[in-house]
């Protein structure tokens, strides 16, 4: 035992041999084969623990070296970025103070210049407003001298439309009242005119006792004034011409047969059209003829007529044209243009009827015109004779009623009433364009003897004479109705017909309105009707004369009103006018008032405005001396700040530099160190015993025991990084004091804001300031925590130097000797119980008892309760039998406690062993934590303990009773402890 213990000191330290050989010397010695085996066995375990110690001790200064290096290079990162940071901000102090000495310029200048340029313009513009002003007042005033004018106008015109008015009333009320002499006159005129017609009458009725019994003569009187025949002697037939006389007696018979002469009187159907689209047909004349009740309740066809119809119509022509004739004949010279009289009979109708149908309805004429050669042919055909004349006149239609436009049909009563117009018209109203006089017609009616001469080449309408110029003893009329819806009148004479023609004309012959026998005429009877004649239309001509006078009046008086109307209106159109002129006027006076009015308010405005711009342009100029000594301030400012912004870049450049050259260190020493852990790795390989990577672990964790020296460093390293941290908050609570100047100043600018300072501009430069000194708040906040951190770490530190890097493994018996004996009051002295300081020599407690296991302590600040698995960054596994993890696993009790005694047994109970070969071990790990290097662990190797019973002494007898600070004696004690045990078992093997 002593033996291999002595080997064991040997691996351990060859030079150190005097503390063996007395530990050897107190023990008992045991057999010379054992001796020998142990000393073989010891030689060969030395010299591979030397190598292992090499090789662990060359990777675990690899390893620290890497961790230098990596603190090394973390620093210069560190440094290196804290310069660029500072470049950034030399930059933004710049861009700031560049901002500053713009803004200070733009408002020092510009706003002086721009104030003055809005006075100018205002001076100029006010100028211009108020000779505006003087001409919109001139001009009011003329408006208003014109608005006076133009209503002393509207007086003296409305004075004017009161004359007018008076005028025009005057006129009107002479025009009432001769208007109403007028009418008096003509009721005298008509009741005159009504008297001539009732003495005609009776003279008529004293001259032809036959018309009192003629029913068609009461019906259609057909009148026929004296005179005649020295009228139509005014009567040229061939030009056509009338002259006075006739044109006057042609009114005077229409008149005398109640045709008024102011109204168109053509005998066919008028009609028009109004604006409606509806059509009218009327009748526009009047005549005297009596309308029969029975007649107009007989519709007939004029295409249609029965024998008896045309025999009536042919009747009431013959007794009118009779009529006519006879009056004519007996006046005065009546019978030189008047001969014969009409006859009517059935055959002469039926005849007649024939003739024109064979004339013009079956021969096609549709025109208004004379077929003659028709008529003759006709005539011919008809038993006549040959190449005879047949008189005929032509009426262009009948007065249809509304209701019988369009058709064939009409009433006998107005069938018999067109006849009668027609005869009327043609007789008195046949002058060339149907003008009043006579014509030819007029001479086929009256049967003029001189217009229907043949003998003398004059062959009119009629047929009064034969060829050898006498008297045609039989004429017949024939009135016919032709398809077109013309009226023909035909005239028949039977010189030249057959004898049966003859006889078919003659019978039932008839002379409608001559009596065969002639009644008397009282001659006395005449003379006093036409007595009263005379008187009568002296009375009417007297009467007509006041009506004509009244009626001059009447006109005279209708000028005048309208001469008065006009005036009037002329009077009120100028009133109107200057009463327009009047608005006109008082609208250019609005107008010219309401501009001078705003040109006054907007002069008003101006000089408002002018007087602001003049006091801000004086603040201005004061503000302006202290705007220069600002920008002075901010010059210079901008200059430090670039001077800063050089030595900061430099100092960046250096920083970027040394990163370089840490990187580069840093990676060597990674490739140092992945070169040792490989050297390391074949090595363990070939010495991989029990005893060996015991030996070997334990060599690592006495090697990764950090040196006081590191230690101190590592305090230095925060305690600069602490001074750093608290310069940094230093300058940034100046900073964060001078913001909040600028913030109060530019507080103050804002509400002390003048015409130099835009407040938009500071609103947003005190925007900015409150967003930069948000951020150095933030970053002041950090830093105070930092220097906080770094405080607590040197604290912690100076505390617990190892605490990064100690294993808290407190299931190891840890012993303060390696050497104990079972005197416990035996300090130990073994050369092997070095600490990690070599000042220190660990010396035993005078507190410590026999009981190895019990080592006294000073560290209060180890746990109490050591079967707790410490949490420190140490490879521990919980299970002996599991590989090593990182962290969190647990180093399980790989050998059992030390026993009370000093000797080992080597059959002791308490130590199971388990066989290790070469094929389970692995090869080692290197585990990092906080920068400190963790030893190799080989896998698969496990110390089976039989509880997990563990005691607080054992970590405490691993540190020191002054300082309480870990020492590499527990380690030692772990070792001598596990080889005793192991050599124990050993021997125990060979006795058995």
């Amino acid at each position: 035992m002593n033996a291999a213990k002595a080997a064991l000191q040997s691996a351990i330290n060859p030079s150190s041999s005097a503390a063996s050989d007395s530990a050897s010397a107190s023990t008992t010695q045991p057999s010379s084969s054992s001796a020998s085996s142990s000393a073989s066995s010891s030689s060969a375990t030395s010299q591979d623990a030397a190598k292992l110690q090499q090789a662990q001790k060359a990777v675990s200064d690899a390893q620290n070296d890497v961790t230098v290096k990596s603190d090394t290079a973390k620093a210069a990162e560190t440094a290196a970025q804290a310069a660029q940071d500072l470049v950034k901000k030399d930059q933004q102090a710049i861009k700031d103070a560049q901002q500053n000495i713009d803004s200070l310029k733009k408002s020092s200048s510009a706003n002086i210049t721009e104030l003055q340029k809005d006075i100018d313009q205002l001076n100029k513009q006010l100028t211009a407003d108020q000779a505006d002003l003087t001409t919109a007042k001139d001009t009011a005033k003329k408006a208003q001298a014109a608005l006076d004018t133009a209503k002393k106008a509207v007086v003296d015109a409305q004075k004017k439309v009161n004359q007018a008015k008076t005028v025009l009333e005057n006129a009107k009320n002479k025009l009432q009242k001769d208007q109403s002499t007028l009418s008096d006159a003509q009721k005298a005129a008509d009741q005159a005119q009504q008297a001539v017609k009732d003495a005609q009458k009776q003279l008529a009725a004293a001259k032809n006792p036959q018309a009192t019994t003629d029913e068609i003569a009461a019906q259609a009187p057909a009148i026929v004034p004296d005179g005649f025949a020295n009228a139509f002697a005014g009567f040229d037939p061939q030009s056509g011409n009338n002259n006075s006389a006739a044109i006057n007696y042609a009114k005077q018979a229409l008149t005398a047969n109640n045709v008024d002469l102011n109204s168109p009187f053509e005998v066919y159907h008028y009609s028009y059209t109004d604006s409606n689209g509806n059509t009218t047909n009327t009748v526009k004349f009047s005549i005297n003829y009596k309308h029969n009740k029975i007649d107009e309740n007989r519709i007939v066809d004029t295409q249609n007529l029965s024998d008896n119809e045309k025999l009536e119509i042919n009747t009431f022509v013959a007794n009118i044209v009779n009529r006519i004739r006879q009056q004519i004949q007996n006046q005065s010279d009546g019978k030189t243009y008047s001969a014969g009289y009409l006859k009517v009979s059935e055959g002469a109708t039926s005849l007649g009827w024939n003739l024109m149908d064979l004339a013009y309805n079956k021969a096609g004429i549709t025109s208004f015109e004379h077929n003659k050669k028709g008529l003759a042919n006709a005539a011919e055909k008809l038993g006549l004779g040959e190449d005879i004349f047949c008189g005929e006149n032509l009426l262009s239609g009948l007065i249809l009623s509304d209701k019988e436009t369009g058709t064939t049909k009409i009433s006998m009563d107005a069938l018999k009433e067109s006849l009668y117009a027609g005869i009327l018209q043609m007789m008195y109203k046949d002058a060339d364009s149907r003008g009043f006089g006579f014509g030819g017609h007029t001479t086929a009616f009256i049967n003029d003897p001189k217009r229907n001469n043949p003998a003398a080449g004059e062959e009119g309408n009629a047929i009064a004479l034969d060829k050898n110029g006498n008297l045609i003893a039989n004429q017949y009329l024939s009135v016919s109705i032709a398809k077109t819806g013309i009226v023909h009148f035909n005239f028949i004479s039977d010189e030249y017909a057959s004898a049966a023609v003859k006889a078919k004309l003659a019978q039932g012959v008839t002379t409608p309105g001559i009596s065969a026998a002639k009644p008397t005429v009282d001659q006395a009877a005449v003379e006093k009707a036409q007595a009263a004649l005379t008187n009568a239309q002296k009375d009417s001509q007297n009467a007509q004369a006041k009506v004509t006078a009244a009626k001059k009046a009447v006109q005279a008086d209708n000028d005048a009103v309208q001469k008065a109307t006009k005036e009037q209106q002329a009077a009120q159109s100028a009133l109107d006018k200057v009463n327009d002129n009047v608005t006109a006027k008082s609208n250019s006076l609005k107008v010219a008032n309401e501009s001078a009015t705003k040109l006054q308010s907007k002069i008003n405005d101006a000089q408002t405005s002018l007087k602001a711009k003049q006091e801000k342009l004086t603040d201005a100029k004061n503000a302006s001396q202290d705007k220069k000594t600002a920008l002075q301030k901010a010059n210079q400012e901008l200059s430090n700040a670039k001077q800063a912004l050089t030595k900061d870049q430099a100092t960046a450049t250096a920083k970027n530099t040394e990163l370089q050259k840490a990187n580069k260190a840093l990676a060597d020493a990674k490739q140092n160190l992945q070169k040792k852990q490989s050297d390391l790795a074949k090595l363990q390989k070939t010495s991989a015993t029990p005893a060996m990577v015991l030996l070997t672990n334990s060599f690592v964790e006495v090697a990764n025991q950090p040196s006081t020296t590191q230690l101190q460093q590592r305090v230095q390293k925060l305690t600069a990084q602490l001074t750093q941290h608290q310069e940094e908050l230093k300058q940034e609570q100046a900073k964060l004091s001078q913001l909040k100047a600028k913030l109060d100043a530019a507080n103050k600018a804002v509400k002390d804001a003048s015409v130099t300072t835009n407040i938009a501009d500071l609103k947003k430069k005190l925007a900015k300031d409150q967003q930069t000194l948000k951020k150095d708040q933030a970053k002041l906040d950090q830093l105070l925590k930092d220097v906080q951190n770094d405080k607590d770490q040197i604290a912690a530190l100076q505390s617990h130097p190892s605490s990064d890097s100690q294993s808290s493994d407190a299931s190891k018996p840890a012993t303060s000797d390696s050497a104990q004996t079972s005197d416990a009051s035996k300090p130990a002295t073994s050369d092997s119980a070095q600490t990690s300081d070599a000042s220190k020599p660990a010396t035993s407690d005078s507190t410590q008892t026999s009981d190895a296991s019990k080592p006294a302590t000073s560290d209060p600040a180890q746990t109490s309760d050591a079967s707790k698995p410490a949490t420190s960054d140490s490879a521990q596994t919980s299970d002996a039998s599991k590989p090593a993890t990182s962290d969190s696993a647990q180093t399980s009790n790989a050998v059992s406690e030390a026993t009370d005694t000093t000797d080992i047994n080597a059959s002791s109970s308490s130590v199971n062993y388990q066989e290790i070969t070469n094929k389970e071990n692995t090869a080692a790990t290197i585990k990092t934590t906080n920068h400190v290097a963790v030893q190799p662990v080989v896998t698969h190797v496990a110390f089976a303990t039989p509880a997990a019973h563990t005691s607080s002494n054992n970590q405490k007898q691993a540190q020191l009773p002054q300082t309480g600070n870990t020492t590499s004696t527990g380690v030692f004690g772990i070792l001598l402890a596990s080889l005793t045990s192991l050599f124990g078992v050993f021997f125990n093997k060979q006795r058995n």
